[in-house]
């Protein structure tokens, strides 16, 4: 296989990352927007978040609905998130015999003089990181079914 064939791979599987993760938390946001508390604003609900933010109002709502389901899946997606971090924002580059690391700055708060963190990914590693993000939309959804009195999915 040649370097464009792996870079095209790993291109989209980059990408399959991305857009799973855009659907568990288009999908987490619609449940905390379901069981949205008629007082409380729409900038306060935490639906609109995503990442870390988005995790936090998945526990508090699941804190309010007494959810065991709720809160493993927020920390499903709350584990996740940090891993997509490094794929989205973080520099790639070939590290032969390795495959691919991202070194990502790491933000004041973590590292007060500055820093990086660095992480190894294979293509298998991205693929795997994807369908966790669809594992943790499914089961979000089945709780957005529940919540409308629909059958759970079956997939």
């Amino acid at each position: 296989m040649s370097e464009a064939d792996d870079d095209d791979l790993l291109a989209q599987a980059i990408g399959w990352v991305v857009i799973q993760a855009g659907r568990a938390e288009g999908t987490a946001g619609e449940l905390v927007m379901l069981h949205r508390e008629p007082h409380v604003s729409v900038k306060r609900s935490g639906w609109h978040e995503s990442g870390e933010p988005l995790a936090e109002a998945l526990t508090d709502l699941a804190d309010r609905l007494h959810s065991d389901e709720l809160r493993t899946l927020a920390d499903q997606l709350r584990k996740a998130t940090e891993r997509r971090h490094d794929v989205v924002h973080g520099e790639w580059i070939a590290a032969p015999g390795v495959g691919v690391v991202t070194f990502r700055r790491q933000r004041p708060k973590v590292a007060p003089d500055g820093g990086y963190s660095g992480r190894q990914w294979t293509i298998e590693g991205l693929q795997r990181l994807a369908k966790e993000y669809r594992a943790i939309e499914c089961g979000l959804a089945n709780l957005v079914s529940d919540f409308m009195g629909l059958p759970r999915s079956t997939s």
